[in-house]
């Protein structure tokens, strides 16, 4: 460790220590240097030993006004991580980023060490998994979809877009991003309904048909092309949908981020409508094997559930009228309703209601509700 002298500045690092009840307990670390300005170090034990012996635990819940310490200051944590043999000069702080360390607590595992946790926690430093050809995604979500599954935009998803509209609280012209849009179902029942919508989707054959719809019934749409889980967009929308699968679609990191994205993306007391499938109603059938026959085509779906990961893995086979088959594997990650309003509290959203579906809406029923909605808001911070 290489230490040049200067200004007198403190640096800061987040840990994690087993509190008394045998859980992880939070903290921020203050380590001081004296007169030290520039500090790189070259091993990662280096931090270790330089925490043990200088730090203070100041627990997450007991700070001087009471409440639960943030990750603001993590950016100085991420200067010291660097590896670097000579000494470096301080770069611009990376912006705040605010995570509620008493949820974070209940979702680290046992042995975790907590320096691990800095570079995933810092904001510019997540990097999501590549969604390429070869992604099931893209696999799934194609032309052939629209054989297997007719696309249709009738009486349920008016209704079921009037309930969005009521739980996030809109008004004419507020602006609305859905977050994997498919072929604009609920995109253009919103856009009737007065909302300013951005229907998103990385799959050309869904926007292309939100596009075709759109024209079909003259409403006005705005439709983009793109991943939704990078979005540059900052405190831009009043309201932000993600449904039917769209959320459980990629890991469990990238779920992460793409929920720091959508808080990122609303603005001060925007609303998000989260809905995933639901896991206990979900697991009571699988194993299992579904098939069904769609327009000049026939599909069978072999589904089971990966207890470890929580994840129901489906491998999915069409056969069309022409001869051609197509196989591709589907990989969702299933939530229970605790764990899904941990990482949006994790993440810095006020829980408003939860329910079973837009019929339900604030009254979950257990492993009977086919699906599993919260609704939550963004806070300042």
């Amino acid at each position: 460790m290489s230490r040049d002298k200067g200004a007198e500045k403190p640096s800061l690092l987040f840990k994690m220590d087993e509190g008394p009840d045998g859980y992880p307990l939070a903290g921020i670390l203050w380590l001081h240097f004296g007169e030290t300005e520039n500090v790189a170090f070259t091993e990662l034990e280096d931090v270790v030993e330089t925490v043990e012996s200088t730090a203070a635990v100041v627990p997450a819940d007991e700070n001087e006004h009471g409440e639960n310490t943030d990750l603001n200051t993590l950016s100085n944590a991420h200067d010291m991580l660097v590896e670097n043999d000579a000494p470096r000069a301080d770069t611009e702080p990376l912006p705040p980023i605010f995570v509620d360390v008493s949820e974070l607590r209940r979702l680290i595992p046992e042995g975790t060490h907590p320096l691990t946790l800095a570079p995933a926690l810092l904001p510019g430093d997540f990097s999501v998994s590549t969604i390429g050809a070869s992604h099931w995604i893209p696999r799934v979500f194609n032309k052939i979809y629209f054989r297997a599954h007719k696309p249709s935009i009738g009486l349920p998803e008016r209704e079921e877009a009037a309930h969005i509209y009521k739980c996030l609280e809109l008004e004419q012209g507020s602006k609305v991003l859905d977050a994997g849009c498919g072929y604009g179902r609920l995109s253009i029942p919103l856009a009737e309904l007065g909302a300013d919508v951005v229907a998103m989707d990385i799959s050309p054959a869904m926007t292309e048909q939100a596009d075709t719809f759109a024209r079909e019934m003259n409403v006005t749409l705005e439709t983009q092309r793109s991943d939704f889980r990078i979005l540059k967009d900052v405190e831009v929308y009043d309201g932000l949908i993600c449904t039917d699968t769209t959320f459980g679609s990629f890991s469990d990191y990238d779920n992460l981020s793409t929920l720091l994205t959508f808080r990122d993306a609303l603005k001060v007391g925007g609303l998000l409508y989260l809905e995933v499938v639901n896991r206990d109603l979900c697991i009571r059938n699988l194993p299992n094997r579904t098939w069904w026959e769609g327009r000049g085509c026939l599909v069978q779906e072999d589904a089971e559930f990966d207890q470890l990961e929580s994840r129901i893995r489906v491998k999915r086979l069409v056969v069309t009228a022409e001869g051609t088959q197509d196989e591709c594997h589907i990989d969702v990650r299933l939530y229970s309703i605790h764990e899904l309003i941990r990482l949006l509290k994790l993440t810095g959203f006020e829980i408003v209601s939860t329910g079973g579906g837009c019929r339900t809406q604030g009254a979950f029923f257990a492993a009977s509700s086919e699906k599993l909605v919260v609704v939550a808001r963004k806070n300042a911070q």
